[in-house]
């Protein structure tokens, strides 16, 4: 029996990626519409085959890779068998939905193309543009070559915002291409989330606390952030940094070296998935001063939660924030950064107007109920 979707990905659950994320969310969601399957290389631990709340999950064997000099981010899959398992899939599939470039190769599209299958691919990052000189120039060199062969062999293409289309894809391209968001369970992460227990273990009393969920990458712009909180010394505001990566002890010791360190914790610990909610929960303001998002699902988390937030004006975020829910900054700028945290900082009927405002915006575009009937109707529309 033929089925109707292959969705191809280097990892799955239980790693927990952002791509990963879409992955699972849109396809529990669609099991009973379509036949899905989701083919993968094998984590440690995991089967070569099994159902996952109706999805069917093929493994192929790999070597992970976890540890990657820059720009390469970790982890990285090689996968002997991955040519096989997709040609074995593919034959059983109408639609071939990859959501990996980078990992992909020419070839493997090429295949999908030969046995007469639709060729789907989502764009979950965009072209790399501000982040560092290597990676700007290795992306942009990576799409215009193996990449462009790539988008011609597609019949559709979709993007997780607009700006990740328009950055990514030369125009001859955009008439096969459409924006489907990303979402964010509006459920878990909600307004009535009681903080006050996170709080008290931060040991944040009073002050404003502003929050940043992120990986200590160059791509983040964290070191800007640290720099804006040495404009805010005067201001009762504690910042909590929620993440790990190579840069933490270059923050750390950039903190020190401008003397805001007793103003900001750093969480490098892996916090319990039930505890994620109520960080967000035990915040005043969500900040994120990235230097390249293609969407931004940490904004999209706290804005759920009801958190009027601060960010960058780049990338998805200029779509996903709106003046009634947030302020956006100029990147690399840590004096416009604090500016506009300072707006917040001293107005708490402003924060929570904007907070309210975040919420409903979440509840009328980016859950994932919302993006999965996008991504139904967009299924449909091939199958037919």
């Amino acid at each position: 029996m033929e089925r109707d979707i292959l969705m191809v990905n280097p990892f799955f659950i239980p790693y927990w990626g952002g791509t990963e994320k879409v992955i699972y969310e849109v396809a529990r969601r669609l099991v009973d519409d379509f036949d899905i399957t989701v083919l993968t290389t094998r984590w440690k631990g995991t089967k070569r085959e099994e159902e996952i709340e109706g999805i069917r999950v093929v493994r192929a064997g790999a070597v992970v890779i976890k540890n990657l000099p820059h720009p390469l981010p970790p982890p990285y899959a090689i996968a002997p068998s991955k040519p096989k398992h997709l040609m074995n899939e593919t034959k059983e599939h109408k639609i071939v939905h990859f959501h990996n470039r980078f990992f992909y190769n020419p070839l493997d599209f090429f295949l999908v193309k030969r046995l007469e299958r639709t060729l789907v691919l989502t764009l979950h990052n965009s072209r790399p543009e501000g982040i560092d000189p290597v990676t700007d120039l290795l992306g942009t060199t990576y799409d215009d070559t193996v990449g462009r062969l790539i988008f011609e062999k597609c019949d559709y293409i979709t993007a997780v915002s607009r700006d990740t289309l328009e950055k990514t894809l030369e125009s001859e391209f955009w008439e096969k291409a459409r924006v489907i968001y990303n979402g964010v369970d509006e459920k878990r992460f909600n307004p009535k989330i009681d903080g006050s227990e996170m709080r008290e273990k931060l040991g944040i009393s009073d002050e404003i606390m502003l929050l940043t969920v992120a990986r200590l990458v160059e791509q983040k712009g964290i070191k800007y952030l640290i720099d804006a909180m040495e404009k805010m010394r005067d201001l009762n505001v504690k910042l909590v940094i929620k993440g790990n990566g190579p840069k933490e002890k270059s923050l750390k010791k950039r903190a020190k070296k401008i003397g805001v360190e007793d103003k900001i914790i750093f969480l490098t610990e892996r916090l319990p998935e039930e505890d994620l909610p109520k960080l967000y929960a035990a915040s005043d303001i969500f900040v994120l001063p990235s230097l390249y998002e293609p969407f931004g699902l940490v904004v999209a988390e706290a804005m759920a939660t009801g958190k009027p937030v601060v960010a960058s004006r780049i990338g998805g975020l200029k779509e996903l924030i709106t003046p009634e829910v947030g302020l956006l900054a100029n990147p690399r700028d840590p004096e416009d950064l604090a500016s506009r945290l300072a707006i917040l900082i001293g107005d708490k009927g402003l924060r929570e107007r904007m907070g309210k405002m975040a919420r409903k915006r979440i509840e009328e575009n980016f859950t994932w109920d919302k993006i999965s009937r996008d991504y139904k109707s967009f299924y449909e529309e091939i199958l037919s």
